[in-house]
């Protein structure tokens, strides 16, 4: 790399745009190796005035420019979120690159990636920018259907996957935060299929560990949103919620920044299934196949998995949700204790 970068600084005092490109490159691909922060602003500095030069020249060849500008500020950004600013910095420079790579009849082998990318943008501004969540999510789907995941024959598996995962994942936002389940479903099919294509490791086992955890996580809240209001309410769908919640939390490692929230979020339906087998009567246990025993065990899942969850949560904005949650669990620990069946006892709704 450093001689590729020293050709390109004794060439010219005025270097051109492909050489101010050349050596953004050289440095980006230097940080990949190092993770170095200084490798990563030469390099952010270096694509910057590579894009300025090529509009000196006025050649409005840009797209690679942008795509991989727009790269480098997002691979800062993760490492240190920053502002809002930041993020619509970003998502101007992917639209930049699609507004001209979409005119073209031949598209770029990256423009796939470019969809993604830029639906990955717009979802994570909807988690930022709390007040245009909603229109931050229609884009992030807009840019997401057009990977034509299910038609387009030439998208690679990988993209496919990532693809299927971020447009579950977006419909899946959009129905949690309007309350309604209008394409849940579909949302449901992207992630089950996706979460099967990622269990076949002959073919995914370079695919970062977020992905599997997104996957994973967003169908337990999927499933979870349709039994909570879906009517009559499916039973089944809160078995599925909960499955994928304990595989979603085997998917994190210890001292993950996640491990919390899913921990949460698995105690809170373990008690709703526990909550459920208590206001059944007899001939409906029987027929579902569901005991006391059963209920019980969920009850004690609820609490390990809600101890686990404050000891993670302490001192967050989850923390009283969580202390709520285990109180109301204690109350029917000890009632069960006492008598030995299902007791009358508050529920979450009423503690």
């Amino acid at each position: 790399m450093w001689q590729a970068l020293k050709r390109i600084f004794c060439c010219s005092s005025a270097p051109t745009s492909d050489e101010l490109y050349e050596k953004a490159q050289a440095f980006f691909n230097e940080y990949q190796n190092t993770k170095s922060l200084h490798d990563l602003k030469k390099a952010i500095d270096n694509y910057r005035e590579a894009l300025v030069a090529r509009r000196k020249e006025n050649n409005p060849d840009e797209g690679h420019i942008l795509v991989n500008y727009a790269t480098a500020l997002w691979n800062r950004y993760e490492r240190a979120p920053g502002s809002a600013r930041e993020l619509e910095e970003i998502i101007r420079l992917y639209e930049g690159a699609d507004e001209e790579w979409s005119r073209e009849r031949e598209k770029p082998e990256g423009y796939p990636d470019l969809l993604l990318d830029l639906g990955n943008a717009y979802y994570t501004k909807s988690l930022v920018v709390i007040e245009d969540a909603a229109v931050s999510l229609d884009k992030a789907i807009e840019f997401l259907e057009r990977l034509d995941l299910d038609s387009n024959a030439r998208l690679p598996p990988e993209t496919r996957v990532k693809g299927m995962v971020m447009l579950g994942t977006a419909l899946n936002r959009r129905c949690t935060l309007h309350k309604m389940t209008d394409r849940l479903d579909e949302a449901i099919d992207l992630l089950k299929r996706s979460s099967d294509s990622l269990a076949r490791k002959e073919w995914t086992d370079g695919m970062p560990d977020n992905i599997r955890f997104l996957c994973l996580n967003n169908l337990a809240t999927a499933y979870n949103v349709r039994y909570r209001y879906n009517k009559p309410q499916d039973p089944r769908d809160l078995d599925n919620a909960i499955e994928y919640s304990r595989r979603a939390l085997a998917a994190l490692p210890s001292g993950h920044g996640e491990r919390g929230t899913t921990s949460f979020n698995l105690a809170t339906q373990l008690y709703k299934r526990y909550e459920l087998v208590q206001k059944r009567g007899a001939e409906q246990l029987l027929a579902s196949g569901l005991d006391a025993r059963e209920g019980v065990q969920d009850l004690n899942d609820a609490f390990e998995m809600g101890l686990e969850a404050q000891r993670l949560l302490r001192g967050t904005g989850h923390s009283a949700s969580v202390e709520r949650l285990l109180e109301v669990i204690k109350v029917h620990r000890e009632a069960l204790s006492r008598t030995g069946s299902r007791a009358t006892t508050p529920n979450l709704n009423e503690a």
